[in-house]
């Protein structure tokens, strides 16, 4: 048998591969659970265990994989199988006294040459009705996981379980009969009796496949419109520059011949200043010329009169100071 990669670290399937002297690894895997599926808790319990090992299976088709998954069940409902000390607590406040079961499932699948098989089994476990006391004990332990599983998954419910897939990797280390059909998924390999449905696991989990690639389509198809968003947004971020670009020249231009009609706009006042200037002297040449004017021909001749008596009295006013006249 090829080497074996466990998806999870179980001890009871360690202890199992350990007895068969076969070579193993432990891959942790990062699955959600969906206990929101309407089906019965063996082929929910299957479908877990299927898509962990599936998962690991793609990514390692020389190795044979082994998926495991278990969770409680009670009043017609899945809880989740306790990963924490909270956890376990609340669980225990809610079970204890009560009658509920846990169901543990495991697939197998060996890609050379294609071979999958899940099998579910059934505990049916009453816990008695322990005092707050008691569970506070079980959660201050350190072995509180150690405590957990003797609670919830007892020795003999191990001991089938072992038993059940020791058979199953006893068969996959046989060759296989021509073209036989390797999956064996119907409810009848559940230990639960019920058999309240009669459903082929098989087409449940092909139409879960499809399922899964109808998703990986839209993924695709998001990402391609994130990429096409992206695209479009370094498109318009490139005419937004460009559209910058533009109005900065503008706006440069724009300023360019607003400097010019300012500088334009000055030269023009000074003009009009150095014509005011000009006019403004012109106009005093002409009121002196036409004062002059004012005073030619006959009032030059009046003037000269009166200029003339003027200085006979001045110089008559002196020489009689001076006693030269009498």
């Amino acid at each position: 048998m090829d080497k074996i990669i466990v998806t999870s670290g179980s001890p009871e399937v360690e202890e199992v591969l350990t007895k068969l002297n076969v070579p193993y690894e432990v891959r942790e895997v990062i699955f959600i659970e969906d206990f929101s599926q309407k089906l019965p808790p063996a082929n929910l319990v299957k479908s877990f265990s299927f898509w962990k090992a599936k998962d690991v299976s793609g990514k390692n088709p020389d190795s044979v994989v082994i998926g495991s998954a278990s969770f409680i069940y009670f009043d017609e409902s899945p809880l989740r199988w306790p990963k924490s000390k909270e956890e376990l607590k609340r669980i225990l406040l809610q079970l204890r006294g009560k009658s509920f079961s846990t169901y543990t499932g495991f697939t197998v699948i060996d890609n050379s040459p294609e071979k999958i098989e899940s099998k579910a089994q059934e505990t049916k476990i009453h816990l008695r009705d322990y005092t707050e006391t008691e569970i506070e004990s079980v959660i201050v332990s350190p072995n509180w996981e150690d405590m957990l599983a003797r609670l919830f998954f007892p020795k003999d419910a191990v001991d089938s379980y072992q038993r059940l897939l020791t058979e199953t990797l006893n068969e996959f280390a046989k060759p296989p009969a021509g073209k036989e059909e390797n999956l064996i998924f119907s409810t009848s390999n559940s230990t639960d009796g019920t058999k309240k449905s009669d459903v082929n696991i098989n087409l449940y989990l092909k139409g879960q496949l499809q399922k899964l690639q109808e998703e990986e389509r839209k993924v695709e198809q998001k990402v391609e419109k994130l990429t096409k968003t992206e695209d479009e947004k370094r498109v318009e971020h490139r005419e937004t520059e460009k559209e910058r670009d533009i109005y900065l020249k503008r706006k440069e231009s724009l300023s360019e011949e607003k400097r010019k009609s300012e500088s334009k706009s000055k030269s023009g006042d000074t003009d009009k200043k150095d014509k005011r200037r000009e006019h403004d002297r012109e106009s005093a040449l002409s009121r002196t010329s036409d004062f002059i004017d004012q005073f030619s021909g006959e009032n030059l001749i009046f003037i000269f009169l009166f200029t003339l008596i003027a200085g006979i009295l001045v110089f008559w006013y002196i020489f009689s100071q001076l006693g030269l006249i009498h």
